[in-house]
């Protein structure tokens, strides 16, 4: 009895912690069925998104491809599939479950001795969609398209292309080709020669470069084709699904069998001969015979290496129900998993919903479109938004998923030249805020409505003029590759140099427009007109612009100097000398960072004042100066005003920077808490739409922050975690090192750092500070 009494003492004891949760853990599983495209699931890979869900007895798939952009571009999905069984298991919800299996990157839908599994080939653009069955059963799939027929795309309807509010004529979405082909349905679209890049040059005066500029977007031709084992074409079908009036395209199987399998091939190429399109495509599906075998485990294998790469789990001491704290591992890893998906898209994730929006009227009842919409445009890169969901990806080590982003900006390096050369006959890559696929401004923020007399050069908006610097950021991604993971950067040196060449002659260049001197009294650059992000507009010397140029300049020399000839090293020192120095003032007699040295309105409600200490970590534990930049935090009026944590606001990773545990925590928990949706990480719309992905990376980069910050070669742990969230993670930093640590009930349980001599450099604040 005594031993009794202990035994159970001790299993109660042990039960009552809480258990550290795994990645099978964060599964998403579901017990009932969607009511809509809204209530769907996210499943991907390579550059393929899909939203799953079953809806009345009925599995439907939306899915999406990086860089499917139309004439106006509009990112249009690549249409729906809607798949039936007879007799159908999924008559009610008794016995239903669907799970996103993270581990192996799939989706399992399963009642009544059924399964059905998709999965998407991360080497080979192939949707999969194999049915196993205890009975035979009969296999409908139906590829369904809202673009069987022209539309004519009126208001807000435009905020989904590049013309937005100011359509420039009737703006058609053309008809997709679709038909039945060799026993299955082939789609696709094909740009016309006439797109919004045409209008963009014409507008913006670039007419005498035009034929050498990259246009990506002209006879662009996009889609593929649904095929299943042993099924025959089965005639067509209308019907309207959430507002939208679609044309169905039936498949079915040839006879009942147990085990059926689907598969779609897609394929995306730029000529203006079909054939090629068609030749493309049919090579696919004929060499994809040869790997078909090996794809699944392929596939299956890079997830689990995705996973073991980096994680972070969580759950606060002594709870074991899922708590917030709980949540913002989960939703940390759900929100990666959705990254993964366009982890090698030729185009980078879009902040503004990524591969995976549904039906909008689902995130606004105003706005009955078709499922092709979401805000603030399709090929727009918003690269504010944009840095938010790539930097994350540094202490994720998912390095090989940031090419999509970065060589997206080289891709536009020439077009960025022309626009300098054109406009002011100097040297640079100009790059603005609001960015096209092919390197303009957007035509809508350029405005059409402007002066005569205003330069051709500048974008006619209030939010956006003199808003150069945001490259710069990508900038920093490109080098740190190379301090993360020992990344060959050299491609990347030539468009560094542009984009700091731009500033340098750009800048004396308006000071010689105004008077005699390029420089001021200093000899240093007068950086006006100029503008603290989108915040601090007409700013002179803004401290977001001054950190840039100095944190790039000095790590070009760091990570590139051999590689650069003697004449550039020459320049970039000499440019340096030409950076004006960080602007400070005085809050309730405490020295504080200043937006600018001055400005003459404020426009948006971003933290300028701070990005001195993210994204340029000039301010931070174990930095000199710390109390400068938390009196900032704390005592700017403007800042306590625009404080938050909803879409791309970075409090959160402000307070982490600064070792300001209580506020990470508050904002962190807001942040990275379930979104309301029946996907935890569909958050949004924010200021953008849904998913929004400037959110969850915001979310990403905080929690990070907390939990691992690198300065001077010290590795200091949990410089803003509290000591009772229990946390597992893995995560890289500098010098191709990966830190691997356990922190679980006030102590300190793992600690494996790679290489091992770094060990040395680690130190851990939450110990230290006890």
């Amino acid at each position: 009895m005594k031993y009794f009494v202990i035994f159970m003492f001790l299993f109660f004891t042990l039960s009552a912690e809480a258990q550290m949760p795994m990645l099978e853990n964060y599964n998403q599983i579901w017990t009932t069925q969607s009511q809509n495209s809204s209530e769907s699931m996210p499943l991907g890979g390579g550059d393929i998104g899909l939203n799953v869900w079953v809806e009345k007895g009925d599995l439907y798939f939306y899915f999406s491809r990086s860089g499917t952009f139309d004439e106006h571009n509009t990112l249009l999905k690549l249409g729906r599939v809607k798949v039936q069984l007879e007799p159908n298991p999924f008559n009610d919800d008794k016995g239903f479950r669907q799970e996103l299996k993270l581990k192996d990157g799939y989706v399992l839908v399963s009642q009544n001795n059924t399964k059905i599994k998709l999965w998407v080939d991360v080497f080979s653009p192939v949707i999969h969609l194999d049915a196993v069955s205890d009975v035979p059963v009969n296999i409908k799939a139906s590829y369904e398209s809202w673009r069987y027929k022209s539309r004519e795309v009126k208001g807000k309807a435009n905020n989904a292309n590049s013309y937005k509010w100011a359509p420039q004529g009737n703006i058609i979405t053309y008809q997709d080709s679709i038909t039945f082909e060799n026993g299955g349905v082939k789609f696709y679209h094909k740009n016309r020669e006439q797109t919004v890049f045409d209008v963009a040059v014409k507008q913006q005066k670039m007419e005498s470069v035009k034929d050498q500029m990259m246009n990506p977007i002209k006879h662009l031709t996009f889609g593929g084709v649904m095929k299943g084992k042993s099924m025959k074409p089965d005639g067509t079908y209308k019907g309207v699904y959430q507002d939208t009036d679609f044309k169905g395209f039936s498949l079915k199987s040839i006879k009942p069998s147990k085990k059926h399998q689907i598969a779609l091939y897609l394929h995306t190429n730029q000529d203006e001969n079909i054939n090629l399109w068609n030749d493309g495509l049919q090579d696919l599906e004929s060499s994809y015979k040869s790997k078909e075998k090996k794809a699944e485990k392929n596939t299956i294998v890079w997830w689990n290496n995705f996973w073991n790469r980096s994680f972070i789990y969580t759950q606060k001491s002594n709870l074991t129900e899922k708590d917030s704290v709980y949540q913002i591992g989960q939703n940390y890893q759900l929100f990666r998993y959705m990254l993964g998906c366009n982890a090698y898209g030729k185009y980078p994730t879009k902040f503004n919903g990524g591969l995976f929006t549904y039906d909008p009227v689902f995130t606004n009842a105003e706005l009955n479109f078709t499922p092709d919409f979401r805000n603030w445009g399709g090929g727009t890169m918003t690269q504010q938004n944009q840095r938010l969901v790539y930097f994350p990806m540094l202490k994720s080590g998912d390095f090989d998923m940031m090419d999509s982003q970065l060589d997206y900006y080289l891709s536009l390096q020439k077009n960025a030249e022309l626009r300098t050369k054109v406009y002011w006959n100097h040297e640079g890559a100009a790059f603005t805020e609001q960015l096209e696929n092919f390197g303009l401004p957007n035509p809508a923020e350029y405005e059409w409505k402007r002066p005569t007399d205003y330069d051709p050069g500048m974008q006619y908006n209030a939010w956006l003029e003199y808003q150069w610097d945001t490259v710069f950021e990508f900038c920093k991604m490109m080098l740190e590759q190379s301090e993360y993971a020992n990344k060959d950067v050299k491609k990347y040196n030539g468009f560094i140099l542009s984009c700091l060449r731009f500033f340098d002659e750009h800048y004396q260049y308006l000071a010689k427009k105004r008077g005699r001197k390029s420089l001021d009294a200093n000899g240093h650059l007068i950086l006006y007109p100029g503008s603290a992000v989108e915040t601090y507009k007409m700013a002179y010397n803004a401290n977001s612009t001054i950190s840039a140029l100095k944190v790039i300049s000095e790590k070009l020399l760091k990570v590139s100097g051999k590689d650069l000839t003697n004449e550039d090293v020459e320049y970039v020192k000499a440019f340096q000398t030409r950076i004006p120095p960080l602007n400070f003032r005085e809050i309730n007699h405490q020295k504080v960072l200043s937006p600018a040295k001055s400005w003459e309105r404020i426009n948006n409600t971003e933290a300028a004042q701070l990005y001195p200490v993210f994204p340029w970590e000039l301010y931070g534990v174990g930095l000199p100066d710390l109390d400068v930049a938390r009196n900032t935090y704390f005592l700017d009026d403007d800042l306590l005003k625009f404080r938050s944590h909803v879409g791309w606001k970075q409090d959160n990773i402000m307070a982490a920077r600064l070792g300001l545990t209580d506020e990470a925590a508050k904002y962190t928990l807001l942040k990275m808490a379930n979104s309301g949706r029946r996907f935890p990480a569909f958050w949004g719309p924010g200021f953008d739409w849904v998913p929004d992905h400037n959110w969850g990376g915001a979310g990403m980069i905080g929690m990070q922050e907390m939990l691992l910050q690198e300065t001077n070669g010290k590795v200091y742990l949990f410089p803003a975690w509290p000591k009772d969230w229990n946390v597992h993670f893995k995560l890289y930093t500098k010098q191709n090192t990966t830190v691997e640590v356990e922190w679980k009930d006030g102590s300190l349980k793992t600690l494996n750092v790679m290489p091992e001599t770094r060990k040395k450099d680690v130190v851990n604040l939450l110990e230290q500070n006890n």
